[in-house]
């Protein structure tokens, strides 16, 4: 009888781990960081376009890479690459604000951490509650692809080098890759998002909440 019950408490533990094992498998493909290796999108992977290549806006442009960022001692130079990517998702939807600027004004309505991160209420504030940040609980191709549909653009998180988290400016699609603009980039044209090598971790998609233009 002892020998039993250690035999069935050892086969629930297998069927445990097997259980875990594809929870883990389905959560993975599903929900985890994006691999920009797979397809895009399912429904059409002959898709080609993008938004207006121009504003281009590099961290490190001279006219503000010294300027200091709210919350930190850090400059635009430094970590500035999600205040590029919001400068140029604003100026999608009219607004123009060039980096140094945005970080001027969001040092003026307190919209750093003391981490030095945006406050995404800030600039929604900032716009006159014309524009918001809608933040997906999990990064997925198809939340990105409903949003440039719907002609918003996405800032993504994603590892240059495989160890500094950087972001980019999500802008159209070509075939099942992304055309990006990156803040530490040539400025002269947009990238793919491929030639990073990266998963997405994280992204934020800029909507227009009521009429900007």
């Amino acid at each position: 009888m002892w020998h039993k019950t250690i035999d069935l408490w050892i086969l629930l533990f297998l069927l445990g781990l097997l259980v875990l094992g594809v929870w883990y498998l389905y959560w993975d493909k599903n929900w985890a960081a994006i691999p920009v290796s797979v397809q895009a999108s399912p429904l059409n992977s002959n898709t080609s376009f993008h938004f207006p290549i121009f504003p281009i806006y590099l961290q490190n442009d001279p006219r503000w890479k010294d300027d200091k960022m709210g919350g930190s001692e850090e400059t635009l130079g430094q970590a500035g690459c999600f205040v590029s990517c919001v400068s140029m998702a604003l100026f999608h939807y009219g607004i123009d604000l060039p980096p140094k600027q945005l970080n001027e004004l969001l040092i003026s309505y307190d919209g750093y951490t003391q981490q030095g991160w945006v406050k995404w209420d800030t600039v929604s504030e900032m716009t006159d509650h014309q524009i918001a940040f809608k933040v997906p609980n999990h990064p997925h191709f198809t939340a990105i692809d409903a949003a440039l549909r719907a002609d918003e653009p996405i800032l993504a998180k994603i590892l240059l080098y495989n160890r500094i988290y950087h972001w980019v400016l999500i802008v159209g699609k070509v075939g099942p890759d992304y055309w990006v603009k990156d803040p530490l980039g040539e400025g002269r044209t947009l990238d793919r998002l491929s030639q990073f090598k990266s998963k997405i971790y994280a992204i934020r998609i800029v909507k227009k909440i009521s009429g900007v233009r």
